[in-house]
C-alpha cells in the first residue's frame, strides 16, 4: 500500500504531528519515535528497523531493539483504535432515514402542521417549518431577526418553492427528524438530541453556503468576530492604540516576545480577520462575543464555527464561513453585559427568580453577510475574577489536543492537511478576563 494512503505529517520546529488516516486521529513524535512509525508504516522488518536505529541514533542492539518494539506496539494500538465519539459524531451523526421509513415519514408528513418562519439570511431566503411548538421555542430565537414578517401562508409557499429551500423539524415515534427541502434525511433518537442540534446547525449551514457536508475543512465548538476595517485608520486612532497598547504591556500581556505585537497588528487597511475564541462550557466565549459587538465588530458564530476552502482558491486558505444565530445569554452573563446593552435589565429580574435561565441577543451590524473571513489568531478564554486581564502566547504543540477536543475534522487526507496547516499557521493564546474594559482595549491593540 502506498505510504502516503496510511498518514500525513508535518514538521513542526523538532516535533512531527501526524495524521492517521484509518483511525482519523492527529498524535504527535519527535525523532527517532518517528522515524520507526515511518519505517514501520513501510512495513520494514523490526528488526532491520532495530538495526538502523542503531547505526543512525548510535544506540546499544538491546536498547535499540526494546525502543522498536515499544513503538511498533504503540503504533499498532492507535492504528487498530477506534475513533472516538466528539463533537465530530455530534456535529455530521449521518443517521440516514431508510427507504421504508421514509414511506411512512411521508404519508405523516401530509397530515403533520408546522409553524412556519421565512428568513431572508444574506442573499438566501430559508423557509423554517417548525413540527411543533417545542421544536419552534428552541430554534426559532436564534434566527427570529431574519424573518420576513406580515407574509401570507401562500407567499411563503410561493417564495419557498421558487427558492427551493426549507428546512423542517420535527420529532416522530420517540426521534428527533430533519427534513430538507421536504425530504427526510435524518433521524435521530429521543436521547440524542445533541446529534441532531449538531446535524440541524450542519444542515443549515449548506443551505447557507451551497456545500455539502464533505467540502468543509472542519467545524469547530468557538465563537468568532471580526473587526471590519474600511479604509486606514487615522493618525489619533493609531495614537489612541499605542497607548492602550503600551499600558497593558505593563505586566498584563504575558511571552509577546518582540516583534510579535507587531506581526498581530494591521494598521493598513486591507483583509478583515477573524478572532476565535475557544473554552469550555460557561468559560464566556458568547459573552466576549457579546462585549465585542458592542464595540461594533461583527460577530461570525457564536458557537460552531465551520472552517471550508474555497473553490478554485489562489492560495487554498482556508476561510471562516458565517453562521448567523444570535448569541446565547446564560444568567451569570446578564449582569456582566448590562453596561452595553440596558435593554437586558428586564432579562436581569427574570433570571433572578429562575436557577437556569438563558436568553438571546440578536446580532447588530452587518449580520447577514456570509462572506467567509480568514482567521486572524486563536484564543483560549477563561474567566476569572482574580484577573483583571492576562494574554499569553502559547505553543500550538501544547495547545492541539484542547484545540481538538473542539473539533470535527472531515475524515479525508485533503482535510487533514489543510487542517494541520491552517492551525499551525495561526498564533495561539490564552485569554484570562474579568475586567471587560481592559480586554475590549487589550483585543484592540492586536
Amino acid at each position: 500500500m502506498d505510504i502516503s494512503k496510511k498518514y500525513s505529517h508535518l514538521v513542526v520546529e523538532d516535533t512531527y504531528v501526524v495524521w492517521l488516516k484509518r483511525v482519523h486521529r492527529f498524535i504527535q513524535f519527535k525523532e527517532p519515535a518517528f522515524f520507526v512509525f515511518e519505517q514501520c508504516m513501510t512495513g520494514t522488518d523490526p528488526q532491520v528497523i532495530a538495526g538502523y536505529c542503531r547505526k543512525r541514533y548510535d544506540l546499544p542492539a538491546k536498547e535499540a531493539a526494546r525502543f522498536v518494539r515499544e513503538i511498533i506496539s504503540e503504533t499498532k494500538k492507535l492504528t487498530k483504535a477506534e475513533v472516538k465519539v466528539k463533537i465530530k459524531k455530534e456535529i455530521v451523526n449521518q443517521n440516514k432515514v431508510e427507504a421504508e421509513d421514509k414511506i411512512k415519514a411521508k404519508a405523516a408528513e401530509e397530515k403533520r402542521k408546522y409553524y412556519e418562519h421565512l428568513c431572508r439570511i444574506g442573499g438566501k431566503t430559508i423557509l423554517f417549518r417548525y413540527g411543533d411548538e417545542v421544536m419552534e421555542g428552541v430554534f426559532r430565537p436564534l434566527f427570529e431577526q431574519f424573518e420576513l414578517i406580515k407574509v401570507k401562508a401562500e407567499t411563503k409557499a410561493k417564495i419557498s418553492g421558487e427558492t427551493g429551500e426549507s428546512i423542517e423539524l420535527f420529532s416522530r415515534k420517540d426521534a428527533w427528524c430533519i427534513g430538507i427541502n421536504g425530504v427526510e434525511v435524518h433521524s435521530f433518537p429521543e436521547e440524542d438530541w445533541e446529534h441532531f442540534h449538531g446535524a440541524v446547525y450542519t444542515e443549515l449551514l449548506n443551505l447557507l453556503h451551497g456545500k455539502k457536508l464533505e467540502e468543509w475543512m472542519g467545524v469547530f465548538h468557538a465563537a468568532a468576530v471580526v473587526q471590519e476595517k474600511k479604509g486606514r485608520r487615522d493618525e489619533g486612532t493609531l495614537r489612541r492604540r499605542d497607548l492602550e497598547t503600551e499600558r497593558l504591556r505593563d505586566g498584563e500581556m504575558e511571552g509577546l516576545r518582540d516583534g510579535e505585537m507587531e506581526g498581530l497588528r494591521d494598521e493598513e487597511a486591507g483583509e478583515n480577520q477573524a478572532l476565535i475564541f475557544l473554552g469550555e462550557s460557561g468559560a464566556g466565549k458568547s459573552t466576549v462575543a457579546a462585549i465585542l459587538m458592542a464595540q461594533g465588530y461583527r460577530v461570525l458564530t457564536d458557537d460552531f464555527l465551520p472552517v471550508g476552502i474555497p473553490k478554485n482558491a489562489v492560495n487554498n486558505t482556508p476561510l471562516i464561513y458565517p453562521m448567523p444565530a444570535a448569541i446565547s445569554v446564560k444568567k451569570n452573563a446578564i449582569p456582566i453585559l448590562l453596561p452595553w446593552y440596558p435593554e437586558m435589565e428586564e432579562e436581569a429580574i427574570f433570571a433572578a427568580e429562575e436557577e437556569e435561565y438563558e436568553t438571546y441577543l440578536p446580532l447588530s451590524g452587518n449580520a447577514g453577510d456570509l462572506s467567509p473571513i480568514p482567521a486572524k489568531a486563536i484564543f483560549f478564554i477563561k474567566y476569572d475574577p482574580t484577573v483583571d486581564f492576562r494574554l499569553t502566547r502559547e505553543s500550538n504543540l501544547e495547545r492541539m489536543n484542547a484545540f481538538l477536543k473542539q473539533s470535527w475534522i472531515a475524515n479525508n487526507t485533503a482535510a487533514a492537511e489543510a487542517f494541520l496547516k491552517w492551525y499551525f499557521s495561526l498564533p495561539v493564546y490564552s485569554l484570562v478576563y474579568s475586567d471587560a474594559e481592559k480586554l475590549i482595549n487589550g483585543l484592540n491593540s492586536l
